[in-house]
This record gives C-alpha cells, structure tokens and sequence, in this order.
C-alpha cells in the first residue's frame, strides 16, 4: 500500500511539474507576440538621432565599426521614407546590407546557441537596423530580413509600385522564403507543381509588372529567372505528365523566351511527350487552374 501511494505521489508530483511547463510556454509565447506588437509601435513612433542612437556600442562588438555606422545610417534612412521610390531605395539598401551582415557573422567563430544565455541577447538588434533581425537556424545565428514589418511600411508609403511588390512577392514565396511553385515532398525529394497552373500565373504577374514599368524590376526579373530554371531542369513534378505538358506548351505560346530558353522547353516539352525516363510524375487528382485550362 505504501508503495502504491508512493507511485500516485510521483504521478501526481510529474502531471503538476508539467502543467507548469506549459503554462511557462504560453506565457512565453504570449510574451514574444506582446514583444513584436511594443517593437513595430516603437519603430514607428521613436526615431533616435545621429546624436543619441544607443546601438553603436553593440553594433561595433558584434559587426565592427563600418558595418556598425552602415546599420545607424541605415536606421535614418528608415524614417525618410514616404514614397514607393523611397520604400525602393531603402528595400535595396536591405538586401545589401543582409548580405554584408551575414557574411561578417559567417566569419566570425561560430556561435553556438548553447553558449548563449538566451536568443533574446540580440533582440535590440531589430530596433538597432528596423528591417533585420537576428534568427536562430541551424545552432547558428544568421542576419534575415524582416518582410512582415517592410510590407507595412510600404503600405504607409505613398503610391503603389511597393504594394504591387510585395504582393507578387507573397504570390511567389511561402512565408517570403520558399518557392510557391515547389513543394516538398514526404521522401524530402523537391517537386515541381508545374501542371497546377502556378507558374503560368505567376509568369503573367511578372510580366504585368514589368510592363508597369516599376522601381522593383531588377527584384521581380530574378523571380522571374527561378520560375524559367524551373520550367527548364525540373524532373520530379506533384502533377501528372499529361497537366505538366499541358501547362508548359501554353507557357511556351504566350509568353515570351530568350530564343535559348525556347529551344530548351520546345526540347522538354518532346522529351514529355516521348515519354522520357528521366521524369517522375505523382498524378494529382487537382482541378487545374483556369489558367491551364485557356
């Protein structure tokens, strides 16, 4: 008996200890949403001058002193915006600079998360740039942009070339960073949805744009380039073989192909119909979009 009620005391003492674990977790959870809501009304509302930006110390420490000066100029600039040309100018100016960042961090001795007291050491670091941050990903720490809080800054901006951006951005990456018109699959193979009728859209999106004659058309032309990389090597495809050619033989009549490209698809589009070992088809019982269908 002692021993039974011995038992019922450590199940009991486990059901509570975990209780409060996950109480700790929602409320930590809770405090990470309350902690980007105070973030973007802060960067909204709070500019810090050349004279008083707090962050040149922690900057320095962590990227040096000319990437440090980079990250405050940076800072200022954020504050000038009030067109979609400004929003341009400043977008560019953050790709840059993420790249920079990223490398000076990639060469510096890694830093282990492990060796951290908490990842939120580097939350200033999103109120120090007001367009980066610092992600954890793969035990390293990595400098990535902050496209949740650009998008409503360009909402804020006057015109709409930053708007249209951001939506075909949206339209072409899962979370800003994967390719809408890939998928991964169970067996973590990297499938092509060509067939579903995504890349046709997305390609007449592109090509609205350019005619638009917009700010972003260096960042829409790269889009644009790893939809056709896709259009031309892709082999393992979610569709059948019969929507993949379906959708690149209209692809290949209304838009328009460097003469090169055309001689590669017109190529693919044979390789298809001659049944060609080297594809892999998962016949999908999906309704094609409307735009395969024309």
């Amino acid at each position: 008996m002692v021993r039974i009620k011995g038992y019922t005391y450590i199940t009991l003492l486990c059901l509570a200890v975990s209780y409060f674990q996950y109480n700790n977790f929602l409320d930590h959870q809770r405090h990470l949403k309350h902690t980007a809501l105070v973030q973007l009304a802060e960067i909204n509302e709070k500019q810090f001058g050349a004279e008083n930006y707090p962050y040149g110390e922690q900057l320095t420490q962590l990227f040096g002193p000319l990437n440090a000066k980079l990250v405050e100029n940076h800072y200022q600039d954020f504050y000038k915006i009030e067109t979609d040309s400004n929003f341009y100018d400043f977008y560019a100016n953050t790709i840059t600079l993420q790249k920079t960042l990223s490398s000076t961090l990639e060469k510096k001795e890694q830093i282990a998360i492990d060796s951290l007291a908490d990842k939120q050491n580097f939350s200033w670091f999103a109120y120090a740039s007001a367009s980066l941050k610092i992600v954890q990903a793969n035990q390293k720490l990595r400098v990535a942009i902050d496209y949740n809080l650009l998008k409503k800054i360009a909402a804020k901006s006057k015109g709409a070339a930053d708007d249209k951006f951001f939506s075909l951005y949206e339209e072409s990456y899962k979370d800003y960073y994967f390719p809408i018109w890939l998928k991964k699959g169970n067996d973590k193979k990297i499938y092509s949805k060509l067939g579903t009728g995504i890349h046709q859209k997305i390609l007449a999106q592109i090509e609205e744009e350019i005619a638009a004659d917009t700010y972003f058309e260096k960042e829409i032309l790269k889009i644009k380039r790893m939809v056709i990389t896709d259009l031309l090597f892709s082999k393992n495809f979610e569709t059948s073989r019969e929507k993949v050619l379906l959708e690149l033989e209209n692809i290949l009549k209304k838009h328009p192909f460097k003469d090169k490209e055309r001689q590669m698809i017109s190529s693919k589009i044979q390789k298809l119909k001659q049944a060609d070992a080297g594809f892999s088809f998962t016949n999908s019982k999906d309704k094609l979009l409307s735009s395969v269908q024309d």
